[in-house]
């Protein structure tokens, strides 16, 4: 599962506790850590604020350390999260920068703005197609205004 504008995480706290129920269902004598784990490599995000990258991780480890009832920091594992910084709408290819622009500005032929990402590669990994069984996003929603009116 991908939530490709996933802001804060919230689809993908709901996904991983879904999935983290499936995997303790199917292997009800596995270890905890591990089932946590696949739940974990089964949710991917991506969006466009590293800050809201940055909050989402912090909140699905903190569910994934909750999860396999984990109480301390010191003995916690090192879960792997799938986020990453970037415009899920751009090509993030083997063939593409780590710095994009304005797809708006470029359409116009005006200068863009390039933004850096040390998640290039993160993005050209999650962001390939075919990979995904669901897509789910809440991009934000643009409302526009006529200055006539």
């Amino acid at each position: 599962m991908i939530d490709p504008t996933c802001g804060s995480g919230h689809f993908l706290l709901g996904a991983f506790a879904r999935l983290h129920k499936l995997w303790t269902d199917k292997e009800p004598g596995a270890d905890p850590r591990v089932r946590v784990q696949k739940a974990l490599d089964q949710v991917t995000g991506v969006d466009v604020n590293p800050f809201a990258v940055a909050i989402a991780k912090f909140r699905l480890l903190v569910a994934a350390l909750q999860a396999c009832g984990e109480r301390s920091l010191e003995t916690a594992p090192g879960f792997k999260a799938r986020l990453a910084a970037g415009d899920s709408l751009l090509r993030w290819d083997e063939g593409s920068a780590a710095h994009q622009g304005d797809l708006v500005a470029l359409a116009e032929g005006r200068e863009a703005f390039a933004y850096f990402t040390e998640d290039a590669a993160l993005l050209a990994e999650y962001l390939r197609p075919g990979q995904y069984t669901v897509v789910v996003g809440n991009p934000p929603y643009i409302t526009v205004k006529d200055k006539g009116a």
